[in-house]
């Protein structure tokens, strides 16, 4: 944990920045604010990953915030957001001062009673917010600093990083882990659900998308794709049989 403390001080400083808490969002403030907490809860993933002998997220997003806000929250690896009892750990591993981070890892560890031999990997996603990329690269440095190895798949929207922990966790049973599996999944499901109808008559088949400020977008215009293509081989099976 030593070398978590050198590389912070050298390359993301908590310095005079203001306290913060992890909440049931993770922690969410200004980007600017918040380069020495994504190194550390990197770091802080890669102990959950030992304790728990699998895969942990790491989703760098503050959702409906306005753009020049950002946030972390990790995921448990069934794609629960972090155990309670953790974000008091994670609160005061990000509050720590640059000179004690090592000292608080050790005290994490002690207390935990984690297995430091065991292997950790950290599965790393983010959303389109300007401060996002720098801020993914502060995660990748504290996972590496940690001696944990990082698993990066660049922009998700929060529900598909939680889908690729689960996959990662259940060895491909769950799906697989990739953002084409994602989609995948969800469409066969919604077509399945919906079947070949697209109203039951009750209702207008339109609905008004919330993009949680930009990535929900992206991924949402895929989705539909998959979507329409899951929907399209379904009416193609379903004549072929009749």
């Amino acid at each position: 944990m030593e070398n978590v403390q050198t590389v912070g001080l050298a390359s993301h400083p908590k310095q005079l920045k203001p306290d913060i808490a992890y909440g049931t969002a993770g922690f969410r403030t200004k980007g600017e604010l918040l380069d020495h907490v994504m190194y550390r809860m990197g770091a802080l993933a890669v102990l959950r990953s030992k304790l728990k002998e699998s895969a942990i997220g790491v989703m760098i997003t503050a959702s409906h915030n306005p753009e020049c806000d950002n946030g972390v929250k990790l995921v448990d690896p069934m794609g629960e957001m972090l155990q309670q009892s953790w974000e008091a750990v994670a609160t005061k591993l990000a509050n720590a001062e640059d000179n004690k981070l090592a000292e608080v890892l050790h005290e994490i560890i002690a207390e935990h009673q984690i297995p430091t031999g065991n292997n950790a990997t950290v599965v790393v996603g983010r959303d389109t917010r300007q401060s996002s990329p720098a801020l993914s690269q502060a995660v990748i440095d504290g996972v590496e600093a940690a001696g944990g190895k990082v698993e990066d798949f660049g922009i998700l929207s929060t529900p598909q990083l939680h889908y690729l922990v689960v996959c990662k966790n259940t060895k491909g049973q769950y799906g697989q882990p990739t953002e084409t599996g994602y989609f995948d999944k969800i469409s066969k499901a919604f077509a399945q659900f919906r079947g070949q109808k697209a109203s039951n008559g009750n209702y207008q088949p339109r609905i008004k998308f919330d993009g949680a400020n930009g990535v929900g977008a992206a991924k949402m215009k895929l989705m539909a794709d998959a979507i329409n293509g899951s929907e399209k081989l379904s009416k193609l099976r379903s004549s072929t049989m009749a």
